[in-house]
């Protein structure tokens, strides 16, 4: 599994959530929110919102929403193989909520029927599509710290230019959205887009960085 595959892989594998694990004491819930935007040559932009209990929250901040730069430089190592260009990342401790903005070259894997994949973990379940906007979510327990709820939905806005969206295989460990850029706005950099793989669940490097589960140095 390569680096990028790290990135993007699903919520439950990713960030060691597994199956319930009985408990006297109420789950804490958190949210994961996450968009993607994506244009015509496969680059974007992705959007993740978490909103924290109160124990997570101080984890997290301890280990990186106090230390920016850290976050910032132990995804660039963890994504060392992918193109990331820009990042930004806010917090608010009253409402326990950080939002991480990152842009990203290369991420749709080209086929070899010159249709564009991005994969979707299996545990994930279409809530809606419109054409452009497809959404998912997923629901997962942790127990590492406290019991905890992990809701997370999922958006994802293809191009302008896509045509044909559709879930392949859905329901399995192959699902993927699928579309197809018509040639002539495919454009140049369209050709290298078969060394990513982009799947949309919660990353595995990112599961540490954002519920506080990454050892940070």
């Amino acid at each position: 599994m390569n680096s990028v595959q790290r990135f993007f892989f699903g919520l439950f594998v990713a960030a060691g959530f597994g199956v319930a694990i009985a408990s006297v004491r109420a789950a804490e819930t958190m949210q994961f929110d996450r968009t993607f935007v994506l244009d015509k040559l496969g680059d974007g932009q992705v959007t993740d919102t978490v909103h924290y209990s109160a124990k997570r929250w101080s984890i997290w901040k301890q280990q990186y929403g106090d230390r920016p730069d850290m976050l910032w430089r132990d995804m660039k190592q963890q994504l060392a193989s992918m193109a990331l260009v820009d990042f930004d990342l806010k917090k608010n401790d009253v409402e326990r909520t950080m939002t991480m903005k990152i842009s990203f070259r290369g991420g749709p894997r080209l086929r070899s029927d010159g249709a564009s994949e991005i994969g979707v973990p299996k545990d994930m379940k279409k809530i809606s599509d419109s054409g452009r906007e497809w959404i998912f979510s997923a629901v997962a327990q942790d127990n590492s710290f406290e019991p905890t709820m992990m809701n997370e939905t999922i958006r994802v806005t293809l191009p302008a230019e896509a045509r044909n969206a559709r879930l392949e295989q859905p329901g399995t460990a192959f699902q993927a959205l699928v579309y197809e850029i018509p040639e002539p706005g495919r454009g140049k950099g369209m050709l290298y887009l078969g060394l990513s793989a982009l799947i949309i669940g919660l990353a595995l490097g990112a599961a540490g960085f954002l519920t506080g589960k990454h050892s940070a140095t």
